[in-house]
């Protein structure tokens, strides 16, 4: 197996697994598991398309956030990453049979985090090279998986509980310090 391939997907591989392990009570079906993955991996080719139709038509909508490394990360990054990724989640399983407990959310979210995780690690260590898929697999997959867990708990508290915590589903990992150091580290920027 190609090493880079092999470095690009092995820490999704290893969290894809050790969510499923967790998931004690009911094991979702493998089934579903793998249309959430699918779902995050098409939200990083709508992602790819989108920025690749903004350099062909020259509008970049996110203009005044060039000189800024946490506003690039967060309005080119966060904002359309996590807010897709929760839209699949939605369109999944809220009304899925499958949705019956509160740890539900949490795997779904990750499975679908992790799809975008996988494409989007992908592309970046084949054209970073290998120390790039090193400084990945310790930063920006355990990053999208942290944000996975953080969007599936208030995403399952707001399907039990209330609807004002599906609000936080997609804000808390919008405006985590941590996703802006990660992301400004893992992209050089800063």
């Amino acid at each position: 197996m190609n090493p880079l391939l092999m470095i690009s997907v092995l820490p999704v591989i290893i969290l894809l697994g050790y969510i499923y392990l967790n998931d004690k009570n009911e094991k979702e079906p493998l089934g579903l598991l793998l249309k959430a993955f699918f779902c995050g991996s098409l939200v990083a080719v709508l992602i790819l398309l989108w920025s690749f139709i903004e350099g062909v038509i020259g509008i970049h909508l996110t203009e005044f956030a060039e000189d800024s490394a946490v506003l690039k990360s967060f309005f080119q990054a966060a904002i359309p990453e996590e807010g897709l990724k929760l839209l699949f989640l939605y369109w999944l399983i809220w009304n899925n049979k499958e949705f019956n407990e509160h740890f539900d959310g949490i795997v779904y979210a990750v499975f679908v985090s992790m799809g975008f995780a996988c494409v989007e690690n992908i592309l970046y260590v084949f054209s970073g090279g290998f120390e790039t898929g090193i400084a990945r697999a310790v930063l920006a997959v355990p990053g999208h998986f942290l944000f996975a867990v953080i969007m599936g708990y208030f995403f399952c508290c707001g399907c039990h509980f209330s609807v004002r915590f599906w609000h936080m589903a997609c804000m808390i990992p919008c405006v985590s310090p941590w996703r802006c150091m990660v992301k400004c580290q893992a992209s050089h920027t800063c």
